[in-house]
């Protein structure tokens, strides 16, 4: 039976939305987003001049995330990265969560074994506006065991700290860390996959639904 106009421009529809269909799952698949997590152990020294530091010490600690677009490789010696998204904090509700809409300035080189696993790592996050510009505050966790900084040429003392200071570094408004004791980053983790590939499965159903019964 041969086919009508209306048929054949049906099935050239139905094949430019597979066409369209198939970019968005081949995009949507070769992002794979790799999330590490740190979780520090509490600070064990605090000193708080204006109340912003208030006791306990212990209820202090850096914790947090970043967003890579691909899992980090192995073996990697101190590598500047450029996470696309991070949020840390050293969870004091009096001060805010730093990440990539509130810092000014940010360090991040890690080391990885062969696993691509982070083992050590520089991370310092810096807000030098922070409350409209009257106050400096910065939040870091740093680890160099087994490695040295090839900054500071150090190789032990792995630090999680936290700094308010008014507009520069000298006489802090409070502060808190811990030393000799590092949190932990445990393997990276894949977020789920996005709506993209759902709504094109979802629109490839539909069409093929749409293209059967108008060829029907």
């Amino acid at each position: 039976m041969p086919m009508t106009d209306r048929t054949r421009r049906v099935r050239r529809h139905l094949a430019v939305a597979l066409f369209v269909c198939s970019l968005l799952l081949t995009g949507s698949a070769s992002r794979a987003d790799a999330v590490y997590t740190y979780t520090g152990q509490p600070f064990t020294t605090c000193n708080s001049y204006t109340g912003v530091y208030p006791p306990p010490c212990s209820q202090y600690s850096i914790t947090g995330s970043f967003t890579v677009l691909t899992p980090l490789s192995a073996n990697l010696n101190y590598a500047a990265i450029s996470p696309s998204s991070y949020s840390f904090t050293d969870n004091n509700p009096f001060l805010e969560s730093l990440n990539q809409t509130t810092t000014t300035s940010t360090i991040f080189k890690v080391w990885t074994n062969a696993s691509g696993d982070i083992t050590n790592w520089r991370i310092v996050l810096i807000d030098d506006a922070f409350t409209s510009g009257n106050w400096y505050y910065y939040i870091g966790t740093l680890s160099y065991l087994g490695n040295i900084d090839p900054e500071t040429g150090r190789t032990s003392n792995p630090d999680d700290f936290s700094f308010l200071y008014p507009n520069t570094e000298s006489n802090p408004l409070g502060y808190g860390y811990i030393l000799d004791s590092p949190g932990a980053w445990p393997s990276a983790t894949t977020p789920e996959p996005s709506t993209l590939p759902l709504l094109a499965t979802g629109l490839l159903s539909l069409i093929a639904m749409k293209g059967r019964a108008t060829i029907i």
